[in-house]
């Protein structure tokens, strides 16, 4: 029953029906059910099960990290601001860094969840093609996601489908993990983003060129051809001239205007030396950088960073950097290492397919989020907390083979 609440929370958080049908806005249904959650776990979770998935090493970062955020409070630009950031926006991914942890607790769970995952990314893509709109060219899908957004979401979560597309699955799961990968990469396309495109680029690239995600290449030609169609059926709505300016960056505004992200790194790097032990405080960019205008007598712009990583190292600094950066070092590791040399027996261990998959999607993200100001997205929390998860399980296994083992 836990699990079925937590489930319900995950297609809360990620499919946000919420978004779409606005009679279920008031309702606040992502926090009731991250209380009735959080409440059911706490009450039926047992404390030696909580404190040994807390003892991996992404567990501790992560706390550490949300526990820097906290102590930048008070030396924040705005400490409201940062204050209610964090614990009116950022706390809901603790709780859910924590009900992930406690509840995906079996290989079973864990695809029964990423399947919720893919169920989810496909119910936004539907609704952001039929509801969505195009403004400048651009697909907008009318929710908190702005076109760039949606590309970061779409190219993180879309890889994840393929662990669905197996004989194994069954058809309903087959068809339905195809259709999330054909509309994952029409939203992607059309919301016109340039960093959404080459975070779809690097994920493809890995995909055709490798075989951690599929070996044959009669579904790799397959799979091209889906992309080919894919860009052909939506040839008139996309945003070309956007993407033609990737061949000409030297003409591009972000490198030459005053206000470009090139400019707006420079300045966060300024802020970052003058702020470097706790940053501007979280969710206090756009306040810090408005004031180092207003102080150099040009217009005081709020502006974004425009980049996940130079977000967290002017808002946290550098040790929250150090922190974040290296829960995405341990994370990747721990996918690449569980995936890495076991792809010859991908079909009979789920440990190395998930593990590969999770690696690519992670990878995509990455990319993306280079260009956008993501760094406390539900979206890190949750490859954070697969790769816990997985490292987890994979103890649990080699603890029950060793145990086997004595016992024969």
């Amino acid at each position: 029953m836990i699990f079925f609440f937590f489930l319900i929370l995950v297609f809360l958080l990620f499919g946000r029906p919420q978004d779409f049908f606005i009679f279920l806005a008031p309702y606040r249904l992502s926090l009731l059910f991250t209380i009735l959650s959080f409440v059911l776990t706490i009450v039926f979770t047992s404390s030696v099960i909580t404190s040994k998935i807390f003892s991996i090493k992404e567990s501790k970062r992560y706390l550490i990290f949300f526990f820097i955020m906290i102590i930048g409070i008070p030396f924040a630009y705005h400490s409201r601001v940062a204050f209610n950031f964090i614990f009116l926006k950022y706390l809901s991914n603790i709780l859910f860094f924590f009900l992930f942890l406690v509840n995906v607790n079996s290989i079973k769970k864990l695809k029964q969840t990423l399947f919720v995952i893919c169920i989810s990314t496909l119910f936004y893509a539907v609704n952001c093609l039929s509801k969505g709109v195009f403004v400048d060219g651009r697909l907008d899908s009318k929710t908190m996601y702005d076109p760039n957004d949606l590309a970061f979401f779409f190219v993180s979560l879309f890889p994840l489908f393929f662990l669905f597309i197996k004989k194994s699955e069954g058809m309903t799961k087959r068809i339905l993990a195809i259709s999330g990968v054909t509309l994952s990469i029409g939203v992607t396309v059309l919301t016109g983003s340039r960093g959404g495109a080459l975070g779809l680029m690097v994920v493809f690239f890995i995909i055709i060129f490798t075989k951690i995600i599929i070996k044959k290449q009669s579904l790799k030609v397959l799979l091209l051809l889906i992309l080919c169609f894919t860009l052909f059926y939506n040839i008139n709505k996309i945003n070309k001239e956007r993407f033609q300016s990737l061949t000409n960056l030297s003409s591009d505004y972000n490198f030459t205007s005053e206000t470009g992200r090139l400019e707006i790194w420079k300045r966060a790097l300024r802020l970052t030396i003058s702020n470097p032990i706790t940053g501007v405080g979280v969710g206090c960019f756009s306040k810090a950088i408005g004031e180092q205008r207003l102080r150099e007598g040009i217009s005081p712009k709020w502006q974004a960073p425009h980049n996940s990583y130079v977000q967290v190292l002017t808002e946290t600094g550098l040790l929250g950097f150090f922190v974040f950066f290296s829960l995405i070092y341990l994370s990747f590791k721990n996918f690449f290492l569980q995936s890495k040399g076991k792809i010859s027996n991908i079909d009979d261990d789920p440990y190395p397919s998930i593990a590969g998959v999770l690696m690519i999607g992670f990878t995509g993200s990455l990319i993306c989020a280079f260009f956008l100001s993501q760094a406390y997205s539900i979206i890190f929390t949750f490859y954070f907390s697969l790769s816990v998860v997985l490292q987890s399980l994979n103890v649990q296994k080699e603890e029950n083979e060793d145990l086997s083992s004595k016992l024969q």
